[in-house]
């Protein structure tokens, strides 16, 4: 749950994104960090 200081907004979205993708089951293999 910890947050990473996002250095710009790409590290925003992608982790977004990660959290958007944990909630599909069917994404949940996608290699994100």
């Amino acid at each position: 749950m910890a947050i990473r200081t996002m250095n710009d907004s790409y590290s925003a979205v992608r982790y977004i994104a990660h959290k958007a993708l944990m909630a599909h089951p069917e994404f949940a293999d996608t290699p994100f960090d």
